[in-house]
């Protein structure tokens, strides 16, 4: 587990690189383990924007061939 790959319900528990949070010593913790991959949460942020990027792209283009289609229908029937 890489180190800041989990983050602990309260300031009882602290980070373990193998078991995620666990209670610090000399406390009675119950339960509140949570693991997050926030290497996989900064790739489905990256995912998400290529994903707007290409349909930004894809909008543009259409938008694109419409006005050409325009532009050399009014030059035709002119």
């Amino acid at each position: 587990m890489a180190a800041g790959s989990c983050s602990c319900a309260s300031d009882m528990y602290r980070c373990d690189e193998e078991r995620g949070c666990v209670c610090k010593d000399g406390l009675d913790c119950e339960g509140g383990t949570q693991f997050i991959d926030f290497a996989s949460l900064s790739q489905a942020q990256d995912e998400g924007a290529a994903s707007h990027a290409r349909t930004v792209s894809i909008i543009a283009t259409v938008l694109l061939l419409a006005l050409i289609v325009t532009v050399l229908a009014v030059l035709y029937y002119r």
